[in-house]
């Protein structure tokens, strides 16, 4: 191989950075958790309400709202889809199903619900005090398998203490 003068050696190395920084941080998205940032405000209601937060074009959240489409909502909660953004291929065939299916902005999901993206499961108790908020899994959910909704929201209904699940999926953007 020739060597490359020094001047090749910046410009490669400077493309190298201007390539790896902006695709790490794409796939990091999907890699690591996200953060909660804040509290859901849920009012009393006569049942326990139960939120599937859920982001237009983010594959994780795909992996959750099949995993949903496989079961049907319960009846004896007020278990509704918070669809984020526009355009998701899932929502239709979730309302199909007799999912309620709700769209809110980026801006209304972190006012709200305090949550940056998802997927993320909310639950609270008649009261409104909120039994448990965070993931669906351990790790990045890629087959409906991995979903654990119903054991979560199972649990929070139980008053078993469980450990919020990490959220990986997509930040919800404007």
């Amino acid at each position: 191989m020739p060597d490359l003068s020094r001047r090749a050696r910046i410009v490669f190395a400077a493309w190298v950075v201007c390539a790896v920084i902006p695709v790490a941080h794409l796939m990091a998205r999907h890699v690591a958790p996200f953060a909660r940032g804040g509290q859901a405000s849920f009012k009393p209601a006569p049942a326990w309400r139960v939120r599937h937060v859920l982001v237009a074009g983010c594959d994780c959240s795909a992996v959750v709202a099949s995993a949903l489409l496989a079961r049907s909502p319960r009846r004896d909660l007020d278990e509704r889809i918070v669809v984020v953004g526009t355009g998701a291929a899932f929502e239709h065939p979730l309302q199909q199903g007799g999912w309620a299916v709700d769209r809110l902005s980026a801006t209304d999901v972190r006012d709200r619900y305090g949550v940056p993206g998802g997927p993320w499961l909310l639950v609270a108790d008649p009261s409104g005090t909120e039994r448990y908020s965070g993931g669906y899994a351990t790790a990045r959910p890629v087959r409906t398998s991995d979903v654990e909704d119903r054991r979560l929201i199972d649990a929070a209904i139980a008053g078993s203490a469980m450990a919020a699940r990490p959220s990986f999926g997509c930040l919800a953007a404007e």
